[in-house]
């Protein structure tokens, strides 16, 4: 079966195949015009936005006849609430949803039952043999109506929605932990706004961590984020550091690479990490040296 990612990330649409064979068979990236966050933001205007990402998107599906494909979607992380809290996991379910749904109202005092939230135990800081680490995801209902919206409009029904960090993290899963290793990995996604950070070993998830630049320098927001790091290494033995995301990334990486010398770092690229079709040979793809902007998109359909 072929199955297919589509990534709306910044202003840009992504596209990429799998096939039936596990090879990477299509891949495609077109400038929308609209930021993501212009796509998401409630108000009359979105919904004009999310029509022509919607056709824009159909336009391909037929260009290209995907119909039989598996469909997922991915999103930026700009779309989601994220935060890490202690929870008492003794404690009933309804009493964690409490905890939960007051973090969020911290934030979003109006609209905090609003929300679809998912959550998940991380493996490292835990507090005693019940608190745990938890990691919120969640996403707001007028923001679900947008995706709706783009999949009414497209005229398919995405088998799976997944935030852009969250799928990156499946894919360095596959490409590193595939073989047994013991080994702990840095996963980091940049953006025009933002990085975002996960710590992994081959159980799961042990950290997540993210920095905003919020009207900071890139390389003051890296800084930040350097020194972060450095304090994780000091509790952990981190191995190597993997990057990907946006245009960012190599200035991203560029900067980390200066500041922190004594760490293995890679820029992903799976054009070269996964296999191409013979259709789609290494040298006739388009974004030869922009395979780290599709790691998200690998890792929804691996």
């Amino acid at each position: 079966m072929r199955h297919l990612s589509i990534g709306i990330s910044n202003n840009f649409l992504r596209l990429l195949e799998i096939n039936g064979s596990g090879e990477i068979s299509f891949v495609f990236e077109s400038d929308l015009g609209f930021t993501s966050d212009e796509l998401f933001t409630h108000g009359r205007r979105n919904g004009i936005l999310a029509e022509e990402a919607g056709r824009v998107i159909n336009a391909l599906i037929k260009e290209y006849d995907f119909y039989n494909n598996n469909i997922c979607l991915s999103i930026d992380t700009n779309q989601f609430f994220l935060s890490v809290i202690p929870i008492e996991y003794n404690e009933s379910k309804e009493a964690i949803n409490s905890n939960i749904l007051w973090e969020i109202s911290n934030y979003f005092p109006d609209s905090y039952k609003n929300f679809k939230i998912n959550y998940f135990k991380l493996l490292y800081g835990t507090k005693s043999d019940s608190v745990h680490n938890t990691l919120i995801i969640a996403i707001h209902n007028k923001k679900i109506e947008v995706i709706k919206k783009i999949s009414e409009f497209c005229g398919i029904k995405f088998s799976r929605i997944d935030s852009d960090h969250f799928s990156a993290e499946k894919y360095f899963r596959k490409i590193y932990y595939e073989t047994p290793s013991d080994n702990i990995i840095i996963v980091t996604g940049c953006k025009n706004n933002r990085i975002d950070c996960s710590v992994l070993d081959k159980r799961g998830l042990l950290h997540y961590e993210y920095i905003l630049y919020n009207g900071r320098s890139i390389n003051d927001s890296v800084s930040v984020f350097a020194d972060n790091i450095t304090t994780l290494r000091n509790k952990m033995d981190i191995n190597k550091a993997f990057f990907y995301g946006d245009e960012m990334t190599t200035s991203v990486l560029k900067l980390f690479s200066e500041k922190i010398k004594d760490l293995e770092i890679k820029l992903s690229d799976p054009f070269i990490e996964l296999p191409l079709s013979s259709d789609l040979k290494r040298n006739d793809v388009e974004t030869e040296n922009d395979g780290y902007k599709f790691a998200p998109l690998c890792g929804q359909l691996l």
